[in-house]
């Protein structure tokens, strides 16, 4: 390929890089005698005549993208060449090496250089927003560090235009795991603070050498995004505290560019940052009584097109066997509980319920063993538990209680109003999709699923919504209920083979399940 001349004009000369959409050459652009970088699209040879169809636009709307921005800290772009039926982008060739290339050849930046990058890729963002450009794609490798002194935001190819509709909603999901905001991962509109959430993750990865939900493969890291806390930075220093606040799952709760660029430049000069201190959570060490088991959390991700990508993060609990002989409908359903009198139920909660009521909550506690026993009349689950949730495993038979705010790391709410802002951003959330979901321990491996969206229904605590999952590659399906009672925003998933159990049996279980919480209320 070197030495070939593209539309006339462009003779490239050596490889830069690749990636997975394509490879960069430098190349000389011979009518105004200028050196360029070339970015070659390579359309993999799975993807239809209309998804290569989608591919080139998105490559067409990169060049637009950029094209509309006027700014130092944003690549320049200089034509667009369509040939051999793929497009291929003419850039401005900077010198210099990518934030990913820096820091794995001279390992982790201090807090102050990191923030001075900051800076300037915020001001490229802030650039690019005011032309109704979110990025999406912010991570270290498309950040670059010039020879010239200059921090260059690049590779706008999945850029989402306020002026180009018809390509950023083609449903296909795009994007690199680890660094996409959780709000894109749940298929909500992605605005600039995606961007602030995706360069808070960049930031860590520059002060640390790692990033924030480092795991194992892509899809943990999509199910840790979405369901876990930070690991809390060790070298960050006054740095933290953004970190901390910019990596909040829900994005109102995240500081504004203005707030950003303040404590940046603070970081920057050596100061501290001026915000309170990070609320990063240690990690909890596994409970020593079994070694740590997996289990479920099924995060969906729609799918589009050839591409789908899902994550199922794991659960650290031990496991506890269950007496189903023993039908004391008060006790506890774990084996190591003793017998107790069930509280009286209320339908509505106290007015003087503690806020702290979520936190305090003993999921486990929540069912008792009469209970367990008629969701599983055919053997003995395995309980499963940890401070987020807490599981009942059998084979082909599973179910779970989740405790909304735990699993996000919010802190509890302080009342019943921000428990129901919660609700309804988890009821809005719930759209139909495809989805991928699996529980080793219940015997299921990666199942393809369809899922409805949400549907009110009445009876249950405050508000609830159910929805439902039916198996497509295998007759595995979910039966699920969200629902609210006072401060606590709780999901039920019931995992069945199909005709062994019903949604009914979910909606019941939430019922007992929201009687419990309220008698604790």
């Amino acid at each position: 390929m070197s030495g070939h001349v593209l539309a006339g004009r462009y003779r490239l000369e050596g490889r830069i890089g690749s990636g997975g959409m394509g490879t960069v050459w430098s190349a000389v652009d011979e009518t105004l005698r200028r050196t360029v970088a070339v970015k070659e699209i390579v359309f993999p040879d799975v993807l239809t005549p209309e998804e290569r169809r989608v591919a080139a636009g998105r490559a067409q709307r990169e060049a637009r993208a950029a094209a509309l921005i006027d700014h130092p800290g944003v690549i320049t772009v200089h034509d667009v060449v369509i040939e051999d039926e793929r497009p291929w982008i003419v850039i401005e060739l900077v010198s210099g090496a990518s934030l990913d290339q820096v820091i794995r050849r001279d390992g982790p930046r201090p807090p102050p250089v990191a923030a001075q990058i900051g800076l300037e890729v915020l001001d490229a963002l802030e650039a690019a927003h005011a032309k109704g450009i979110v990025h999406r794609d912010v991570k270290p490798s498309n950040v670059l560090l010039a020879d010239d002194g200059r921090v260059v935001l690049t590779d706008f190819g999945i850029a989402s235009m306020e002026a180009d509709p018809a390509l950023t909603r083609t449903g296909t999901f795009v994007g690199s795991p680890g660094y996409i905001a959780p709000e894109r991962l749940r298929e909500q509109p992605g605005g600039p603070e995606s961007d602030l959430w995706s360069l808070a993750a960049t930031l860590y990865t520059a002060v640390e050498g790692r990033p924030p939900f480092e795991r194992d493969s892509a899809m943990a890291a999509l199910g840790a995004v979405l369901a876990d806390e930070p690991a809390p930075p060790r070298q960050a220093g006054s740095l933290s505290p953004l970190l901390w606040y910019l990596l909040r799952k829900e994005p109102s709760a995240r500081p504004d560019a203005g707030e950003v660029r303040r404590v940046l430049r603070n970081v920057a000069a050596g100061r501290p940052s001026g915000l309170p201190g990070a609320g990063f959570a240690p990690r909890a060490a596994p409970p020593r009584a079994a070694p740590p088991r997996k289990g479920p959390r099924r995060i969906w991700i729609p799918i589009a097109a050839s591409v789908a990508v899902v994550a199922i993060g794991g659960m650290v609990a031990g496991a506890v066997a269950i007496s189903a002989s023993d039908g004391e409908d008060g006790s506890r359903a774990t084996a190591d509980s003793a017998p107790a009198s069930p509280a009286a139920p209320r339908a509505t909660p106290s007015p003087g319920a503690s806020a702290s009521t979520s936190a305090q909550l003993d999921l486990c506690g929540l069912l008792t063993r009469k209970q367990v026993s008629r969701l599983f009349p055919q053997g003995k689950p395995q309980v499963e538990e940890d401070e987020k949730s807490c599981g009942w495993a059998a084979s082909k038979h599973g179910f779970m209680i989740s405790d909304l705010h735990r699993s996000t790391g919010a802190p509890p709410p302080q009342s019943p109003a921000e428990a129901h802002n919660k609700y309804v951003s988890t009821k809005n959330a719930a759209t139909a999709g495809v989805h991928y979901w699996g529980w080793p321990e219940i015997d299921v491996d990666h199942v393809k699923a369809r899922e409805t969206g949400a549907r009110t229904v009445a009876g249950i605590g405050d508000e609830a919504f159910t929805y439902t999952s039916a198996g497509l590659s295998k007759s595995m399906d979910i039966s699920g209920v969200v629902f609210r009672v006072n401060n606590t925003v709780l999901e039920i998933e019931h995992m069945y083979e199909r005709g062994t159990a019903s949604p009914g049996e979910a909606r019941e279980a939430a019922r007992w399940i929201a009687r419990a919480v309220a008698a604790r209320s």
